[in-house]
């Protein structure tokens, strides 16, 4: 795997955690939750790297 496409999968795990966290922060009262944050950006991270394996 290149240092590309563990770039690639690094920017998919932020923009993803970006959109879901704030997705579910909106069902709650609470202004953050950092180990939401972690656990999405972990499976995040997972799947792009998955993603990402058989990019170029």
């Amino acid at each position: 795997m290149t240092d590309k496409q563990f770039e690639l999968a690094k920017s998919f795990a932020n923009a993803v955690t970006v959109v879901e966290y704030q997705k579910e922060l909106s069902k709650t009262d609470k202004t953050t939750n950092p180990h939401l944050a972690a656990e999405i950006y972990q499976s995040a991270y997972e799947y792009g790297l998955k993603t990402f394996k058989y990019a170029d």
